[in-house]
This record gives structure tokens, C-alpha cells and sequence, in this order.
């Protein structure tokens, strides 16, 4: 489908007149114009971008968003969004890269016992504790990734 065709569904089927009359009772001075023109600008968006997931662009009070349903069906939205906010934030405890570098830390470990347990089973391929140590470390180690 063409993007012109887009827009003019999505445009001709929002209430623009019901935005702009919410908009003035918050004392938010837009024109139907203006509010079109940002529409038809967040569709290009949508149309134009290549990702095959959801989309989705702001600009002032509209939202437009972009689904793929079943990867058959695209549908494309336009929403009046008046946003509440709340935000909390904390210090972590650890930072999160201290929590990564001890990740590291103990993968490397596992690589440095694999290594030696696979010298000693590579030089002997009776030793039973040697392999099973292998198998042990290797699983470890996938399981850090």
C-alpha cells in the first residue's frame, strides 16, 4: 500500500476537532492543521522505517505506531496520548558493571580449569574425573553466556 493511502485512512478517521477541544481546556493552543501535518510526518515515520517490529514516534500529543500481525498484516495506528508521569530511582546496590566484571571474572575462571582439566584428560583418556570435569565446565560456562 502506498503511503498517501495510509495517511488519508488514518487521518480521515481521527477526530481531530475532539483533540484540539481537549487540547484547549488545557489551555495547548494547536490548529487542526498543525495536528495533521504532525500525523501525516509520524506516518512517513512508520512507513519509511525498515524494521519488521513494532513502531512506534511521538510528537506533541499524537502517537503513531506500526505493527506487524502474523507477519500477514501491517497495522498502522494514530493515538492522542496525554501523558502522566511517575519516575523512582535508586542506587543499585552493585553497579551493573561490577555485577558484568564478576560474570567475567568467573568465566575466565571456568576456561582456566577447563583448559587444565582437558590437558589432564588429553593425557589420559582413563581418567574418568577428567572428563566428567569437562563436560561439567563446558555446561557452566554455556550456561554464563
Amino acid at each position: 500500500m502506498k503511503l498517501e493511502k495510509i495517511q488519508k485512512e488514518l487521518i480521515s478517521s481521527f477526530d481531530f476537532d475532539r483533540t484540539i477541544e481537549i487540547l484547549e481546556k488545557l489551555d495547548e493552543k494547536f490548529e487542526k492543521k498543525d495536528l495533521e501535518e504532525i500525523a501525516n510526518n509520524l506516518i512517513k515515520l512508520l512507513f519509511q522505517s525498515r524494521e519488521n517490529e513494532e513502531m512506534i514516534f511521538s510528537s506533541g500529543p499524537l502517537v503513531a505506531s506500526r505493527t506487524y500481525i502474523d507477519g500477514l498484516e501491517v497495522s498502522y495506528a494514530l493515538n492522542f496520548s496525554l501523558q502522566i508521569n511517575s519516575e523512582f530511582s535508586y542506587e543499585l546496590e552493585k553497579p551493573i558493571n561490577d555485577i558484568y566484571n564478576e560474570k567475567n571474572i568467573i568465566k575466565e575462571q571456568l576456561e582456566a580449569l577447563l583448559e587444565e582439566n582437558q590437558k589432564e584428560y588429553d593425557k589420559n583418556e582413563d581418567n574418568d574425573l577428567a572428563f566428567s570435569n569437562v563436560r561439567k565446565l563446558e555446561k557452566m560456562i554455556i550456561l554464563l553466556d
